[in-house]
């Protein structure tokens, strides 16, 4: 769902809190609220839903030609799976 909503490149402004004085926080947006809305429907926890968009964000950067692809962890199947 997130890659429909934003590009990597607009995503690596974000994190989930904003902290670190550089990013903005993606948990304060009215969308979020929207996701976690939408994931509650296909039986998600609010949790596991907050899990998957966190790391989604945090690999946004290796996604757009940062670090090589076999360092991105699972990000990719979590999303993934989680949307089926």
């Amino acid at each position: 769902m997130l890659r429909h909503i934003m590009d990597d490149e607009f995503s690596q402004q974000f994190n989930w809190l904003g902290r670190g004085g550089r990013k903005k926080a993606f948990s304060a947006f009215k969308i979020t609220a929207v996701i976690l809305g939408a994931s509650a429907v296909q039986k998600i926890t609010a949790s596991e839903c907050e899990a998957v968009i966190k790391n989604w964000l945090k690999y946004s950067g290796d996604r757009s030609g940062g670090r090589k692809e076999e360092n991105w962890g699972d990000s990719r199947e979590v999303c993934t799976a989680k949307a089926s």
